[in-house]
């Protein structure tokens, strides 16, 4: 417990992932596919599961994950343009909730300014493709200061 002035508040644990930013995501396999966490996007009706690692196949079956991690702000996330992925990202709007839960139970919330948006949905909509990604470039873990 620590001491504030006469208050005494209890000790939060730190996230390994904070004293350690390059670790390893924890992963999980499920018939045979290796997950790191659970994106969800409650606007437009999803809570998908991301792979660990991509291809082109894999991509057919789930989100995966591109590059990066959520532990050092640079995780992206791709996904198919159908509607059970990321088909209606087009629909959603600055406040939107988002939210990426790793394995461990840690959830990040992206941030994103208006023109960061802006210039993500001008991405969406110049450079149509199979697939689309998800860059959350500004993650951060909700605190019960945040709540």
């Amino acid at each position: 417990m620590a001491e504030q002035g006469n208050v005494i508040l209890p000790e939060q644990e730190v996230p390994d992932y904070v004293l350690v930013p390059q670790m390893k995501m924890p992963e999980e396999t499920v018939d045979g596919i290796a997950y790191i966490g659970v994106l969800e996007i409650p606007d437009l009706g999803l809570n998908l599961p991301v792979a660990s690692n991509w291809s082109y196949p894999l991509l057919r079956q789930t989100p995966c994950r591109y590059t990066g991690s959520a532990y050092t702000n640079d995780l992206v996330i791709a996904a198919h343009n159908y509607d059970k992925h990321f088909g209606g990202l087009k629909n959603l709007q600055i406040g939107d909730s988002v939210t990426f839960t790793d394995m461990d139970g840690d959830v990040f919330f992206p941030e994103f300014s208006e023109d960061e948006w802006k210039t993500y949905y001008k991405s969406l909509t110049m450079y149509p493709t199979d697939y689309l990604s998800f860059y959350f470039h500004i993650l951060k873990k909700k605190t019960a200061d945040d709540r």
